[in-house]
């Protein structure tokens, strides 16, 4: 994977550039095997690669326009 950014800004550029443009491959390349995805209160978290794409994928399907301010 060495089309990844090498520091964390560059990796939150990355993932917000990618969901904005629902590119779910490039979304999944800033996950690993051992990540857990926090849902947030009263949801479970979310474990396994494929899990993980399947709740962004209907993330996704909502068409969000994501906006962060990055420094």
């Amino acid at each position: 994977m060495s089309d990844l950014p090498r520091d964390a800004l560059g990796v939150d550029r990355m993932f917000v550039r990618a969901m904005n443009e629902h590119d779910i491959e490039t979304v999944m390349k800033t996950y690993d095997e051992s990540t857990v995805f926090v849902q947030g209160p009263g949801r479970e978290n979310v474990t396994r690669l494929d899990n993980i794409r399947r709740v962004l994928e209907e993330f996704l399907a909502l068409r969000p326009k994501l906006t962060v301010q990055l420094t």
